[in-house]
């Protein structure tokens, strides 16, 4: 009996430990690793048309809630970096600007991270065109940098 009772014990154990591994084994996982390593749960998405590219890492949307409520907001690609538009980086701001608006010719899907605002009260998000992850695509074609708020 006691020896039942001590392989119960350790099954149910097992079965535990197997349920946690599998549940963290299963995070999405994006290619570049640890700037878009997120948890189910922390990240929201939503469809969007982009009103206008600020610079190469900002833009503006008009984002659809559902049931025809819309809203405009500037976000912030998430985990990504480009020069500025200003200074010494003039030139590759502007050519990182202009990939990024010739880039947003299909359907345009937005994740935004937690619905949480960056520093300076824009959403941060992860943009994609036609189901491909552009913050991915920027640092792949080493237009972006990768960035950790």
């Amino acid at each position: 009996m006691e020896f039942a009772l001590i392989s119960l014990a350790v099954a149910n154990t097992a079965g535990v430990l197997v349920l946690v591994y599998l549940f963290l084994s299963r995070r999405p996982r994006l290619t570049t690793g640890k700037p878009f390593d997120f948890l189910p749960g922390e990240r929201y998405y939503y469809g969007a048309e982009i009103l206008r590219v600020i610079d190469g890492d900002t833009v503006e949307a008009r984002i659809d809630l559902g049931f025809d409520t819309h809203r405009v907001e500037t976000l912030r690609l998430y985990g990504i970096n480009t020069p500025e538009l200003r200074g010494e980086s003039k030139e590759k701001g502007q050519a990182a600007k202009a990939w990024l608006e010739s880039n947003l010719d299909g359907e345009i899907t937005i994740s935004t991270i937690k619905d949480e605002t960056g520093s300076f009260g824009r959403y941060l998000a992860v943009l994609f065109c036609d189901g491909e992850n552009l913050n991915e695509k920027m640092l792949r074609e080493k237009i972006a940098k990768p960035y950790e708020p």
